[in-house]
């Protein structure tokens, strides 16, 4: 008679239960053998990351940005400007070259107030070493700021834009300035028109 090489029943679960048992341990011991190399590697190599591995399974590191820290914080600002507008007149004024934005926004507020003669006076923008500028449309009653930018020159093309993208048909700078006093202009070759194309 012919015995089936099939393991049915109680027996086959036992058999794989003695497997389980057999292999487990021996893939613990090959896992823990791999640790300590794993573990020892890694203590000299804080910052660096896996690149690749070599044929026997160790890690090669790359460590090329091990001592590099994210960018520095940038400076303090040196000088502050800001810009007050009043509502009703759309009369606009500046300061510039001030040691604290406290001050530059102080400073635009009482011009604005006493010239404009107007009680709706707002500190509208204030600026750390940079350029600014404010184009007006006064038939629309709109106003738009330009920058903050490096340039003068690039800050006023982005006023009218800005001026114009909010509604105003009659857009022209009123206001141009940097925070440090000194007009930087960059000059650019080809450089399209400001604003819309007429």
């Amino acid at each position: 008679m012919l015995r089936s090489s099939v393991t049915r029943g109680p027996r086959r679960a036992r058999s794989c239960a003695a497997i389980a048992t057999i292999a487990a341990p021996l893939a613990i011991a090959a896992l823990t053998a791999l640790v300590p190399r794993a573990a020892a590697a890694q203590d000299g190599y804080a910052g660096c990351f896996i690149e690749s591995y070599t044929p026997d399974g160790m890690p090669n590191y790359n460590c090329s940005n091990r001592n590099r820290r994210g960018p520095a914080p940038p400076p303090a600002p040196d000088v502050w400007g800001a810009i007050a507008v009043s509502g009703s007149t759309l009369m606009s004024f500046d300061s510039w070259n001030y040691k604290s934005e406290a001050d530059a926004s102080k400073a635009a507020l009482a011009r604005c107030t006493s010239d404009a003669h107007a009680s709706d006076c707002k500190v509208v923008l204030t600026v750390a070493d940079v350029c600014a500028s404010l184009a007006i449309s006064k038939p629309e009653k709109v106003y738009a700021i330009g920058g903050p930018g490096g340039a003068a020159n690039f800050t006023d093309n982005n006023a009218i834009l800005h001026c114009q993208r909010a509604g105003g048909h009659a857009c022209a700078v009123s206001l141009s300035f940097c925070a440090d006093g000194v007009r930087h202009v960059l000059n650019m070759p080809n450089s399209a028109p400001a604003g819309r194309r007429q």
